[in-house]
């Protein structure tokens, strides 16, 4: 590998309660390579990479496995990048984006029950790295990693506040730095977008040893829902009964003026009260694939409490009728010649959701 360890220092938090300042900074854990192992896998903007966590990968500090990808981004580009764990026994995956040398970036880290999306603007032109791995000692299995690239940042590229996605669930590990978005009294924020279904009861907890954190809830901008309130030294949190089915903003903050800076962790739990059918939150995302070739399309879903299943259909304008093509939140397309359509129903006990169909080739 190519990296020192030293370079190695934002990669893997291991959640272990936070228990002082120097475990909290200590636990983002170098990597230990293995001597067969370490091989960085080289992807590119709009494409998908499938893998499988098993022994002979890398290795965080804590002994569970990684892999090592890479791609080349542009400046002023908007990079959006998913793991979603394709096995079972992936369990707790985690997700981390590095900037090439020389680009002093925080970036954020996310842990998720099924995988995370980090979404970043790009502040520099070259080779940036993503860590696919797991915050299970015991997890292993096969993943997707996808990455797509805006050509246009959401926001200018001297600021890295690209709003982030959340899932119920799902943990994400972050800094405030002078990068960050500013509120007008100079106190820095990042932004976090999550969608969530009318009837679910949500606990947010903000954790920070570096300031005083903040965090707050709403549904528009001039519309604040619930503010963090103290649950502990160095941790705040917030218990909401969501209203109405939608999306949802949280801003994490400071809550002083003096420090102002430093890592944090934002996580969402959520829970079930009534009968809820499932939510699709991301349309069939694919690529452009070759003639012959095949593709892989996929969905996030948002349930809670119900066991979901996703299966797969393909349109036929011919027979009139839609054929069953396969089952998972990922589904790989046969070699493709021509035209194709397809489409996810994801279902519980309580009801469906249909998908907009795909168009291959």
């Amino acid at each position: 590998m190519r990296r020192t360890v030293s370079a190695w220092k934002r990669v893997l938090w291991v959640a272990i309660c936070f228990a002082s300042v120097n475990t909290y900074a200590q636990n983002r854990a170098a990597i230990r390579p293995l001597a067969e192992g370490c091989v960085e896998t080289r992807t590119l903007c709009n494409s998908d990479v499938r893998g499988r966590l098993a022994p002979g990968d890398c290795l965080d500090r804590t002994g569970s496995y990684l892999d090592v990808l890479t791609f080349n981004a542009t400046a002023g580009q908007t990079a959006t990048v998913t793991l979603r764990a394709l096995s079972p026994s992936l369990t707790n995956p985690v997700l981390y984006l590095e900037p090439p040398r020389g680009d002093g970036s925080e970036t954020p880290l996310v842990v998720g029950a099924t995988g995370g999306t980090v979404r970043y603007n790009i502040a520099s032109s070259g080779q940036w790295t993503i860590y696919a791995g797991t915050d299970d000692l015991f997890g292993s299995g096969d993943y997707l990693v996808s990455v797509s690239c805006d050509n246009t940042a959401s926001v200018p590229v001297s600021v890295s506040c690209a709003p982030q996605d959340l899932l119920c669930g799902q943990t994400s590990e972050w800094s405030l730095t002078a990068r960050s978005c500013r509120f007008s009294d100079g106190r820095p924020y990042e932004r976090y977008g999550i969608y969530m279904v009318q009837g679910d009861v949500v606990v947010i907890e903000m954790t920070s040893f570096a300031f005083k954190p903040l965090f707050g809830l709403y549904k528009s901008p001039t519309d604040t829902l619930v503010t963090s309130m103290p649950l502990r030294n160095g941790t705040v949190n917030a218990v909401f009964s969501v209203p109405t089915t939608g999306y949802y903003t949280i801003l994490a903050t400071p809550n002083e003026t003096t420090n102002i800076s430093g890592d944090f962790r934002l996580k969402v739990s959520c829970s079930l009260s009534g009968c809820l059918a499932p939510k699709i939150i991301q349309q069939p995302q694919g690529s452009a694939v070759g003639y012959g070739q095949r593709a892989t399309l996929s969905v996030n879903t948002h349930q809670v409490g119900r066991s979901t299943t996703t299966e797969w259909y393909r349109r036929s304008e011919d027979l009139n009728a839609d054929f069953r093509v396969g089952t998972g939140n990922t589904f790989l397309t046969p070699a493709l010649t021509g035209t194709a359509s397809y489409y996810a129903a994801v279902k519980n006990d309580c009801g469906q959701d249909v998908s907009n169909p795909h168009f291959s080739r």
